[in-house]
């Protein structure tokens, strides 16, 4: 989809909408769809002024009918994930939901694929704000799981929380605010 893109806005679509009826067309067809795009010719590195994010969000808008599984397949790729988007989903228990349309996903299925999309990023710091928050056990369960993961491969995890009491028994470094003051 090379469409012109100024100040990280398309000028134009046209391209993408003509692309429009085949993808629906393969996606009825029970095909899974992967839109492969590029834009310019970045020279050694990615350069920010060649993202096609764009186009990734036009198209979301344009085709809601994206699955959980190509949804995190593109993010995992823009991240450089060396764990594939299929693993991520089942290690937060929505393997088997891979291939139901984003659209279509309830607010705890969203919240786990966003985990899933943390556990794509590999990164060496994460940031949770009230994660625990309308999960149920198992997902509470996977934000531990992620939490003990990052902290063991070397990174740092906060955590915002209102239960203290989760992290009893972490192995790591771990440090209490009330109201502003650190704690013991």
């Amino acid at each position: 989809f090379n469409v012109p893109i100024v100040d990280d806005e398309i000028t134009d679509d046209l391209r993408i909408r003509a692309a429009l009826p085949t993808i629906r067309w393969l996606l009825d067809a029970g095909a899974s769809v992967t839109a492969c795009t590029h834009l310019g010719r970045p020279k050694g590195s990615p350069d920010p002024a060649y993202s096609v994010e764009p186009v990734r969000a036009r198209l979301g808008e344009l085709v809601p009918e994206v699955t959980l599984l190509e949804n995190l397949r593109l993010l995992g790729r823009m991240a450089g994930s060396s764990m594939s988007a299929r693993e991520a989903l089942d290690l937060v228990g929505l393997g088997r939901l891979a291939d139901r349309p984003a659209k279509l996903a309830s607010q705890g299925m969203l919240r786990r694929a966003d985990l899933a999309r943390l556990l794509l990023h590999d990164s060496q710091l994460v940031l949770l704000d009230e994660p625990f928050s309308g999960l149920d056990r198992e997902a509470i369960g996977i934000v531990d799981a992620l939490v003990e993961r990052t902290t063991r491969n070397g990174g740092c995890a906060v955590v915002v929380s209102h239960d203290a009491g989760r992290f009893e028994g972490f192995d790591g470094t771990l440090t209490l605010t009330q109201h502003g003051t650190d704690r013991p």
